[in-house]
């Protein structure tokens, strides 16, 4: 793999571009990042997929059930796909992007319910810890009241 090392405000930057690359990239094909995780996510993408797919490249890129390696693969092998298997691939992606919406909202409201019963138990506890509270001062200035009545009648039956 040849590497360039360029020199720029005395720092050295390493950039390495296979020959591989540079051959795809004279070829009309141009790299694009990922939305998907591992690796580098930069994908070599041929000028003929991007122009005629756009919008297959996207949801191939944001597919959650394709690894790095299978996004590539199929953006090698969609200029060599006749018309019924691109439209099955992109219907499978549209599917799998749909089926995880559903998912993602029926996760959310799922979630919103569960914070909801939380939030109502959470009230009904502090409740009953202020009534508690309020029970107890109740208490303690009904005993000081009665004590306080008690020593006021000890000091009028002393007189």
């Amino acid at each position: 793999m040849p590497e360039d090392t360029v020199q720029q405000n005395g720092s050295s930057i390493q950039s390495s571009l296979t020959s591989d690359q540079s051959q795809v990239m004279n070829l009309g094909a141009h790299t694009a990042q990922g939305t998907g995780t591992g690796q580098d996510d930069t994908y070599v993408i041929p000028d003929e997929v991007m122009q005629k797919y756009p919008d297959l490249v996207e949801l191939i890129k944001q597919t959650a059930s394709m690894a790095f390696d299978e996004r590539q693969y199929w953006f090698h092998v969609l200029p060599i796909m006749n018309p019924e298997q691109v439209e099955r691939l992109r219907q499978i992606l549209v599917q799998e992007k749909e089926q995880l919406k559903k998912l993602d909202a029926k996760y959310d409201a799922e979630l919103k319910a569960l914070n909801e019963k939380h939030v109502i138990e959470w009230q009904d506890f502090q409740r009953k810890k202020k009534q508690e509270e309020l029970s107890t001062a109740e208490a303690k200035a009904e005993s000081e009241e009665h004590t306080t009545e008690q020593a006021l009648l000890n000091r009028l039956g002393d007189v």
